[in-house]
């Protein structure tokens, strides 16, 4: 598990700021977050080089070292239709969530329209769970029709010392 270093509530001008960046990169997001509250009080943690970001005492986005936004898997779970979705067959699983990236044959199906290096979210075709959020390597049109290779780079999954770390903090969150 990893430690977290920092944790405070956001100034009003940086949660204005945040907000901006949601709202043009995730509308959905966004959406949600104003329906929990319009006047959204946002906290901040700090693990290690990951900046995690807290509304409500649920973790909803991650920013990496490369100052790109992520949306939790967790909140992608409970929002649904927020970024395409690359969707994987039950062979693909325990290698996704052991930090693999995601590759081709694995692939059932492609779920919306992206460039590369998109933002998406794997899911697990049984059950439409996202276990994986990524960044893809190719537009949705030639993952569509690659036969091998790998297709999406895996930024955060079930199970990886984020999820760990979130885990302890947000039990409640993460017990569901």
């Amino acid at each position: 598990m990893l430690k977290v270093k920092k944790r405070y509530f956001l100034r009003n001008k940086d949660v204005k700021l945040l907000l901006n960046k949601i709202k043009s990169v995730y509308p959905k997001i966004y959406e949600q977050i104003m329906m929990a509250n319009g006047d959204a009080k946002i906290e901040y943690l700090s693990i290690n080089d990951i900046g995690v970001y807290v509304l409500n005492n649920k973790p909803i986005l991650l920013q990496m070292s490369d100052d790109k936004l992520y949306p939790t898997i967790n909140i992608l779970n409970k929002i649904g239709e927020c970024l395409p979705k690359i969707i994987v067959d039950q062979g693909a699983i325990p290698h996704i969530i052991n930090g693999a990236d995601v590759m081709a044959p694995g692939i059932t199906e492609v779920i919306g329209d992206f460039k590369e290096n998109s933002i998406v979210q794997i899911v697990e075709k049984t059950h439409n769970i996202v276990i994986a959020i990524g960044e893809s390597i190719f537009s949705s049109e030639i993952i569509r029709n690659m036969k091998r290779g790998k297709v999406v780079k895996n930024v955060h999954h079930v199970n990886d010392k984020i999820w760990e770390t979130l885990k302890q903090y947000f039990p409640n969150e993460y017990s569901k």
